[in-house]
């Protein structure tokens, strides 16, 4: 089944569909940004335990991994085996429960800075059908970034 969905162009859209990618060598918004990396974020024994009555709830248990630079990675597995709640853990997300185990970048543990300089796109159904992945990106960066930051920098 094929499937396509027509979207009225607007400015903005046309403008991002026009701009130079990457791929080509032009130098694009923000080039002076640092967005190479050859950083390797590796997870050990990662444990998340929440407070219920009279005991704690262990949510994550023992998670291990690793994510090499330079590549596009992907979480997948069944509904409700815990992706979610682990990126949330790894983007300091949870403000509840206690998290134990190892977040580091090249064997150096994970700083504030680069806690708060990472997200994602979190799974929620509040997405518009038309919504491009960069528009949905943009509204993220926009409502976790400060306002302080100009916009061509998120």
């Amino acid at each position: 089944m094929n499937l396509t969905r027509a979207v009225k162009e607007n400015k903005e859209r046309k403008a991002l569909n026009e701009a130079p990618s990457l791929e080509s060598g032009a130098s694009p918004i923000g080039a002076g940004l640092k967005t190479a990396s050859k950083a390797v974020l590796t997870l050990e024994a990662i444990n998340y335990d929440v407070p219920v009555p009279f005991r704690q709830l262990r949510l994550l248990k023992d998670a291990y991994g690793y994510i090499k630079p330079e590549t596009f990675t992907g979480l997948m597995g069944a509904s409700g085996v815990g992706i979610t709640m682990l990126l949330d853990v790894l983007a300091s997300g949870k403000n509840i429960g206690i998290i134990t185990g190892d977040k580091s970048v090249d064997s150096e543990p994970l700083s504030l800075s680069f806690q708060r300089s990472k997200s994602y796109a979190k799974q929620i159904d509040m997405y518009e059908p038309a919504q491009t992945i960069r528009e949905a990106l943009r509204i993220f960066a926009d409502l976790r970034q400060p306002l302080d930051i100009p916009q061509e920098e998120k």
